[in-house]
C-alpha cells in the first residue's frame, strides 16, 4: 500500500476491510494479519476446497494455502491497480462535485471493485474466460512473470 495515496483510497479500503470482517465473521478465513497496510488472511480448508484462488479486494488479500512464491507479489499488483482506480475516481468525482457533490461522492466511492466489472465482461466476450481474459489479470500476471526472471 502506498501511504501517500491512502486518502484517495478510502472507499476501497473501507470496502475491503468490511468484506474481510464479514469473511472472518462467517468463518471463511483464519489468521488475519496486517502487512504493509494490507489486511491478509488465509482461507479455511473447507472454503479453499471450493475457491481455488488467492483474491484481493481493495486492501484485503485472501491467500490460498497452495500459493506459489510469487502469489503475494501478484496480489500486491492488484493493490496498486486499486490505488490507480481510486486516484482516478477521486479526480473524476471531484470534477463531478462541481455540478453535484452527491454524484461526485458516488463516482469516487464506486472507483474500486465496481470499476472491474467491465474488465470481467470484456474478458468473457474476448476469450470466454472472465478471469483470465480480464486486462487487470493479464497485466498482473505479466508483471509477476517479468519480476520472477
Amino acid at each position: 500500500m502506498t501511504w501517500w495515496l491512502l486518502p484517495w483510497t478510502i472507499p476501497t479500503l473501507l470496502q475491503g476491510y468490511l468484506i474481510g470482517l464479514l469473511a472472518f465473521c462467517f468463518g471463511l478465513v483464519k489468521n488475519p494479519r496486517f502487512y504493509r497496510g494490507v489486511l491478509q488472511w488465509d482461507w479455511r480448508p473447507w472454503f479453499e476446497a471450493r475457491w481455488r484462488y488467492s483474491t484481493t479486494i481493495g486492501a484485503c488479500m485472501g491467500l490460498h494455502s497452495r500459493r506459489g512464491k510469487w502469489t503475494e507479489y501478484h496480489e500486491f499488483i492488484h493493490i496498486f491497480q486499486y490505488e490507480d482506480m481510486n486516484l482516478l475516481g477521486a479526480v473524476l468525482g471531484g470534477l463531478v462535485c462541481i455540478v453535484d457533490w452527491r454524484v461526485g461522492l458516488i463516482v469516487w466511492s464506486s472507483s474500486g471493485a465496481l470499476w472491474l466489472v467491465p474488465n470481467f465482461i470484456s474478458g468473457w466476450i474476448r476469450n470466454g474466460d472472465p478471469y483470465m481474459g480480464a486486462e487487470h489479470e493479464l497485466s498482473a500476471y505479466s508483471q509477476t512473470e517479468r519480476a520472477s526472471r
